[in-house]
């Protein structure tokens, strides 16, 4: 028995040694497996590019958004956090991507307090999603999402730069998709999607959309019998009423703005809560005009599209964008309410004063008038190029004065109420994106009520 005592002793000494072997071996795969997991995660992130589903529970262990608690569990989609503020490879001009997580953390900071909002517009590309806001760029990215695409019409582009403005805002789309987030519906993938949006100063905001949609011919026919209509109204139908729209002063337009409820407004001027909310959309990158250059950089690196920026030259940009917007509306003049409340001398001057507002042409230059003859946009063109060719030399400031001159006469021809008005409609814009609401350019030596600011 004596032997058979050890021998029992010797096998149970064997197995513990044997367990022990395989609980080290264990551990070490584990450890291994460990390594790998945040290997595979950090080049993820360094890569820029949103988490695969196949993480999302690692992700959403790791980083829960505290933003989740405070929004509408209905408007909520899950989401895996991308980080796009890290050490990748910079744009050339070196721009500071920790300013992402810092306009994030602004929109968090809002929207605990903000639970109203909407998003009318997102579309996707790969792995990349951009909600659409007018006035901030977006033609630039609809452009971009477009030749991702090949989503012309009859005709291939070898750049986003060549497609018209036409092309852009009307051509139907049949390979790019356009969707809406609302209580049932949240865009296939968006979860994992690198999501961005672009936003901008409201006002000048505003300002852009005036001289863009009524100081040129744009909205005459669509939005401009909208105010005419208020003339109407105020005037008691006792007054015939212009139906062109060719008047429509920026402080009628403002007016008539503040008379309606964000609902009712026209995507171009309605606040930005109300087209991407971020409360909802919850982007990762919050692009500012006023930063195009490098938040554009920094998306289109992401997105393998460095080349676009790369070959951008800004002289050939604004020749670019004053030719887009000669042959944009010229166009307009074959639709008959056009060639019966406008003609291309009207148009011609209209475009020159809006190219001067822009900093294109220096505001001391008139349009020519006794060279409008028999005006066409081939000819018109070649007068506006000659006078960019020739134009003054000026510091960047001084153009930059030129512009912001022309937004802040603007506004002093609004009364002190409708700026009021202006304040109160775009408060959770001013506050979602970090923008003074009350600048002093434009509210300086006005007695305001700062109650409600």
């Amino acid at each position: 028995m004596g032997r058979y005592r050890r021998q029992r002793l010797a096998n149970d000494h064997k197995r513990r040694m044997l367990r022990r072997r395989m609980g080290k071996m264990t551990l070490l795969v584990m450890i291994t497996l460990t390594v790998v997991i945040l290997v595979l995660y950090e080049n993820l992130h360094l890569a820029g590019s949103p988490l695969k589903n196949g993480h999302r529970e690692l992700m959403q262990a790791v980083q829960l958004d505290a933003l989740q608690e405070n929004v509408d569990p209905r408007l909520l989609y899950q989401t895996t956090q991308v980080t796009v503020a890290t050490t990748t490879s910079a744009p050339s001009s070196a721009w500071d991507h920790s300013v992402y997580a810092h306009r994030r953390q602004q929109c968090e900071n809002t929207c605990v307090r903000l639970r109203e909002g909407g998003v009318v517009r997102t579309t996707r590309h790969g792995n990349t999603s951009y909600c659409v806001v007018p006035k901030v760029g977006c033609t630039f990215w609809l452009n971009i999402f477009r030749y991702l695409y090949n989503d012309t019409g009859d005709r291939t582009y070898s750049s986003p730069y060549d497609i018209p403005r036409m092309v852009t805002h009307y051509a139907p789309l049949k390979r790019m998709k356009m969707y809406t987030i609302n209580n049932t519906f949240t865009p296939p993938n968006l979860s994992t999607d690198l999501r961005f949006m672009f936003v901008r100063e409201p006002y000048s905001r505003l300002w852009s959309a005036y001289v863009d949609k009524f100081l040129l011919v744009d909205y005459w026919r669509s939005e401009g019998q909208r105010i005419v209509k208020q003339r109407k109204v105020k005037a008691n139908a006792t007054t015939p009423i212009n139906k062109c729209a060719h008047d429509i002063s920026f402080r009628e337009f403002a007016e008539f703005v503040v008379s309606m409820q964000p609902a009712q407004l026209n995507e171009h001027w309605k606040p930005i809560q109300h087209l991407c909310s971020p409360c909802i959309y919850r982007p990762h990158v919050v692009g500012k005009m006023e930063t195009f250059a490098q938040d554009s950089g920094f998306l289109l690196e992401h997105m393998n599209l460095s080349w676009v920026l790369a070959s951008y030259e800004h002289e050939k940009h604004v020749y670019d964008e004053m030719d887009m917007l000669i042959d944009y509306n010229f166009q307009l003049l074959n639709h008959n309410f056009y060639k019966n409340c406008t003609n291309a001398t009207d148009i011609a001057d209209r475009l020159w004063r809006t190219f001067q507002i822009n900093g294109y042409l220096p505001e001391e230059i008139a349009f020519p008038q006794d060279k409008a003859v028999k005006l066409n946009a081939t000819a018109f063109k070649g007068m506006v190029h000659e006078a960019f060719r020739h134009r003054p030399k000026k510091s960047p400031a001084e153009w930059r004065q030129q512009r912001e001159g022309a937004m802040v006469a603007a506004f002093k021809q609004l009364s002190t109420d409708t700026l009021e008005k202006l304040h109160n409609l775009y408060a959770s814009d001013f506050e979602l994106f970090g923008y003074d609401p009350r600048p002093d350019s434009l509210f300086k030596d006005r007695m305001t009520n700062t109650t409600s600011s």
